[in-house]
């Protein structure tokens, strides 16, 4: 048989490998490798194995001494590759039992010289059950100001820990990193304020700090950064942000590493369209899945709800493996009977005289020209999407024109009403821009409140059922 020559690592390989489980419950561990030989393991040679002193898994360790246990060894004629196996098995109940949980599917194994080492891999799905049965309704909220954090908490939802950080723009004069944050300790109860860049958050540091202190959140709503998706900004734009480090295509990564360090039983998120129709949309999904989530998405037209405008959104609900009814949870079907309003009658029409006229205005006339400007009328039953820059001027502003062809701009108030977000949001610590800003960036409230609520029954439905497995 030809000889091959490799490098030993200096120090040891890491592998994983299955657990064998058998009918009547009992359990194998078997590791076969080419890398055993390559650490002194041969065939014959005699092992002990033993459990570690802190109950973390077992050690395998050749003995000089003839034992009952030895690397294996078999040969396969036929086999042209790898034709000779040199593996452990490992089968005493006694062991297996003590040091490996009877819910782990796979193990580690670290190979070294002379030593293996065998650690339970704890299962992802078991980590998050393991959460979830904590306090099902706890929550972590992240890239939120607030609205969609206090609509969670007004159905039911513990807010543990909130993560906000306004990312800086070209466009600022001043400091606004804190304005997010500040806007959301307005309105939300929460336990822990993170007001750092995601990016720049260790997130296992962040997850074992707030452990420490008893908070295992199971629920997290992410609204990452939708500037890169969105057709409002310029393809031109967002190539130039590519290279300034200003984009925030990226900020997806921190998202998937915020849910691999937390292991959220629960994943709500919320984008715009265009990030289902990405690479990046994909991808995300993809990691949900490959995680043991089972993802459940649609774009959502508010206006098929009993939402005011047609703010589409891209929303996704992703339920751990280990909650029962993961597979079979649905977003909130649309609202077929829903009747339309006149909005310009029951919002418009009496405050007419309170709002600014813009008719004059250089961005009116300039959105006029180029058809970008968005218009709301006497007749219209829903209003465009609203946008965080509609109090800069610019030409999409959404904008009200009454049936004398003059044009007015909506005020908080209105803006507010449309978005049917509660009259007892605290826009307080805000100014005229940064509340325009938060409100425009904001989830349409009626359905957001229709979705979470459908995911508290979805969440009481499993504890309920797992409470109950629990205790027969």
């Amino acid at each position: 048989m030809p000889m091959v020559q490799v490098n030993v690592p200096q120090n040891n390989v890491e592998i994983e490998r299955a657990i064998t489980t058998y009918r009547d419950g009992k359990r194998k561990i078997q590791i076969s490798t080419n890398f055993l030989p390559l650490f002194n393991f041969v065939s014959g040679s005699s092992v002990i194995e033993r459990p570690l002193p802190d109950g973390s898994g077992y050690e395998v360790v050749l003995s000089e001494e003839k034992s009952k246990k030895s690397v294996y060894g078999r040969f396969y004629k036929k086999r042209k590759s790898s034709p000779f196996e040199t593996y452990l098995e490992t089968s005493k109940k006694s062991l297996i039992d003590a040091v490996i949980p009877k819910t782990c599917k796979r193990v580690s194994v670290l190979i070294s010289h002379n030593r293996v080492v065998i650690r339970a891999i704890v299962e992802r799905a078991v980590e998050q059950v393991r959460n979830f049965i904590r306090n099902p309704l706890s929550m972590f909220s992240a890239c939120t100001s607030g609205v969609d954090a206090s609509i969670a908490q007004s159905v039911g939802f513990d807010i543990n820990a909130v993560l906000e950080h306004r990312p800086p723009e070209s466009r600022d004069n001043v400091d606004k990193s804190e304005y997010g944050a500040l806007n959301a300790l307005a309105n939300v109860r929460m336990s822990n304020l993170v007001n750092r860049p995601i990016e720049n958050v260790d997130h296992p540091a962040l997850a074992q700090r707030l452990k420490n202190e008893g908070v295992t959140p199971s629920v997290l709503t992410l609204s990452l950064e939708c500037h890169e998706f969105s057709n409002a900004k310029a393809k031109t734009f967002k190539k130039k942000s590519l290279s300034d480090l200003s984009s925030s295509l990226d900020m997806v990564v921190d998202g998937l590493n915020l849910i691999d360090a937390f292991k959220f039983p629960v994943v709500v998120t919320e984008q715009v369209p265009g990030f289902q129709a990405s690479p990046i949309g994909d991808l995300w999904e993809l990691r949900l899945r490959r995680w043991g989530y089972h993802v459940h998405s649609a774009i959502v037209d508010p206006t098929h709800h009993g939402g005011l405008t047609t703010r589409k959104r891209y929303f996704s609900v992703a339920l751990s493996d280990g909650l029962p009814g993961a597979a079979e949870y649905s977003l909130p079907k649309a609202n077929q009977t829903n009747n339309p309003i006149n909005i310009w009658q029951m919002f418009v029409a009496p405050r007419l005289n309170q709002l600014r006229e813009i008719t004059h205005t250089s961005y009116v006339k300039k959105g006029l020209e180029c058809g970008r400007l968005r218009v709301i009328d006497e007749n219209s039953t829903a209003a465009p999407t609203i946008m965080r820059s509609q109090s800069r001027g610019v030409k999409d502003a959404v904008v009200l024109r009454a049936p004398d062809d003059r044009f007015y701009a909506l005020d908080e108030q209105l803006i507010r009403d449309l978005m049917t977000i509660s009259p007892d949001f605290d826009l307080s610590t805000q100014t005229s821009e940064g509340a325009t800003e938060i409100l425009g960036q904001g989830v349409c409230g009626k359905y957001y409140r229709c979705l979470m609520l459908s995911v508290k029954q979805f969440i009481e439905e499993a504890a309920n059922t797992l409470s109950y497995g629990k205790a027969v």
